[in-house]
């Protein structure tokens, strides 16, 4: 007996939609999810950016603060040599003044001489207290002779001269200057 269904149809399990399929649907072909994922991914990326960022920025700070201690210990050792060469230049006046007799000028250069080893920058330096006490007790007044004088003169020219000695430092081009020369 053939039969044809005058009624609803009979829904058959091969034919009916499933109601499990789009519960059981996978969760990744859900648009919002990617959508969360990427936002995840690129708050994850832009901190550990900013960390490196940090990081980096920490280890700048230190090499700078580094370089800066260099430099003011560089200048403050420079100052004192520009104060020790001052006096020794004003000595060396000191001597050729009294050799042209010009008493009045060797006198005023004592006096540079003088007040160039007075520096505060010059205060823990050894044996400069007695050299710049022995350039203030130099008398420089009028002489008919003043061989005697310039034999003093010399004589703590030549101490100032030990002490430049034993400062020299050899000459130590910084990396600025190093890298702005261009190679041969």
């Amino acid at each position: 007996m053939d039969q044809t269904p005058s009624g609803p149809a009979k829904s058959s399990p091969e034919s009916a939609p499933d109601s499990t399929e789009s519960a059981s649907s996978p969760i990744w072909s859900k648009p919002w999810l990617w959508l969360i994922v990427g936002l995840a991914a690129v708050a994850l990326a832009y901190g550990i950016g900013r960390m490196q960022g940090a990081h980096a920025l920490t280890g700048a700070e230190q090499r700078h603060a580094a370089a800066i201690g260099t430099m003011k210990s560089s200048l403050e050792a420079c100052e004192i040599d520009r104060s020790l060469l001052n006096a020794r230049r004003s000595l060396a006046l000191v001597a050729l003044d009294l050799d042209r007799r010009n008493f009045g000028v060797a006198e005023s250069h004592r006096r540079q001489a003088s007040e160039a080893l007075e520096q505060p920058a010059l205060s823990g330096l050894a044996d400069l207290a007695a050299l710049s006490t022995a350039i203030r007790a130099l008398n420089l007044g009028v002489d008919p002779d003043p061989g005697a004088k310039r034999d003093r003169v010399i004589a703590v020219s030549e101490a100032l001269d030990r002490i430049l000695s034993a400062r020299a430092r050899p000459f130590q081009p910084t990396p600025a200057a190093s890298a702005a020369k261009a190679p041969d």
